[in-house]
């Protein structure tokens, strides 16, 4: 680290300098502790800034690139997003099925999907999904301990535009 100090000389001699300004810096000396120290980090400096924006414009140009070349789109499709058990008894373990398309141009690659609760559990085989064809997404309900109309949401988060689609299941517990 290097310090520097700043000594200002300031004037109150209004009709002598002829101006409107009541302080006027009339005199500053700037003395730095370690001059080489200083210039060099001013240098390291100067070098970082301008070596970080020649690398960011090539990164996004090549970005761009790729995104050009690739103008396949992957979007998937559900006929059914929204299944409704009806009523059923607390303490029941239901199952459903979503089968998911993929209409795009590009694989599907299902990352993850998540339930919003620990009673419900998505299940499906982790496999890249090419153009045209589906995948089968299993999931269980377990009731036990819930009471009352239940919503539940299952995120898929995959390579679609939208990042997650979403899959919901409901119930009502007597």
């Amino acid at each position: 680290m290097f310090f520097f100090c700043l000594k200002f000389q300031y004037s109150t001699n209004i009709k002598k300098l002829n101006t409107n300004n009541p302080i006027l810096l009339k005199n500053c000396y700037i003395c730095f502790m370690g001059k080489k120290r200083f210039f060099i980090y001013i240098l390291v400096l100067a070098f970082s800034l301008w070596n970080c924006g020649f690398s960011s414009d090539k990164a996004s140009n090549s970005n761009k690139n790729s995104i050009s070349k690739t103008n396949k789109i992957t979007k998937i499709e559900c006929k059914k997003n929204i299944h409704d058990f009806g009523k059923i008894s607390q303490g029941d373990i239901l199952a459903c099925n979503f089968f998911i398309k993929n209409t795009g141009d590009n694989t599907l690659v299902i990352n993850k999907i998540d339930a919003s609760c620990g009673c419900t559990t998505p299940k499906w085989k982790s496999r890249p999904v090419p153009p045209g064809e589906s995948i089968k997404i299993e999931v269980e309900f377990n009731s036990e301990g819930r009471y009352g109309r239940q919503y539940k949401v299952i995120s898929i988060f995959a390579n679609i535009p939208n990042k997650i689609f979403e899959l919901i299941i409901m119930a009502e517990i007597n």
